[in-house]
């Protein structure tokens, strides 16, 4: 009898924060953080230190420069994690829950 193979533990679902500079990413991750649903969910954000080699790169530097802020020094987002009971975590607790089987 062959057994069967765990579930892989993945996010119920997945969003993108656009690096569009005409909209404030401020107010969007706000908006994004307010409206998740209750399970695992991972947000793709194309966060970036300031730097030449960034700004020679890429047009929308200065938004991945804001992003990196406002994930890493913004009391609003932290503040907004904390009233929705959003919990971070990386990718070393959910290895750590898969091998746990959860």
């Amino acid at each position: 009898m062959i057994e069967a193979e765990p579930a892989l533990l993945r996010p119920d679902a997945l969003h993108g924060l656009s690096l569009d500079p005409a909209a404030p990413i401020e107010g969007k991750t706000l908006e994004l953080l307010r409206g998740l649903r209750p399970g695992l969910t991972e947000i793709l954000l194309h966060a970036a230190r300031s730097g030449d080699e960034i700004r020679a790169i890429t047009s929308d530097a200065p938004a991945r420069i804001e992003a990196l802020r406002l994930m890493t020094e913004s009391t609003t987002i932290r503040d907004c994690l904390t009233s929705e009971g959003i919990s971070l975590v990386g990718y070393r607790e959910l290895r750590d829950a898969q091998r746990a089987g959860a």
